[in-house]
């Protein structure tokens, strides 16, 4: 199965905002999503994304591992910090990645997606529901490649 281009550059830098329902403003955050090599021989994506939020101290790092199961289908499995274990299922087109998931549980429950622009970058999307509170992120990822000084 080939490599789906969201997975062929290994390091990306971004920045966004993350807000969190019933609070007035939102909160700049900085993400780096690091991938690790995939190859078409084994269709099992891993990756990790570290987010830090403006104003705190804590890096919340979470850890995916994405299981193609066909060409456009795939199985998700994330480890977070502050939620453990949730899984679910997710769709790939040429531009565009998502997937929803849920903790065993039923306490937590998420949708994220990555969408390739014309420009090279990746706008992240996610949204999340635990214990009462909702939760929405969004933001740009560059590749490491891409980025001059």
């Amino acid at each position: 199965m080939k490599v789906h281009h969201f997975f062929s550059k290994d390091k990306w830098i971004g920045e966004g905002n993350i807000l969190i329902e019933g609070e007035d403003t939102s909160c700049p955050m900085h993400m780096k999503m690091e991938m690790k090599e995939a190859n078409e021989k084994n269709p099992v994506y891993e990756f990790t994304t570290e987010m830090h939020m403006q104003g705190f101290d804590e890096v919340v790092v979470n850890s995916y591992t994405i299981t193609m199961h066909r060409q456009n289908k795939f199985h998700v499995l994330i480890y977070g910090e502050n939620w453990g274990y949730v899984e679910g299922d997710g769709f790939v087109k040429e531009d565009f990645i998502g997937w929803e998931v849920t903790s065993l549980d039923g306490a937590f429950h998420g949708f994220e997606s990555l969408e390739l622009k014309k420009s090279g970058e990746i706008a992240f999307f996610g949204e999340y529901a635990a214990e009462g509170m909702r939760t929405k992120i969004e933001g740009l990822l560059t590749s490491y490649e891409n980025i001059s000084y």
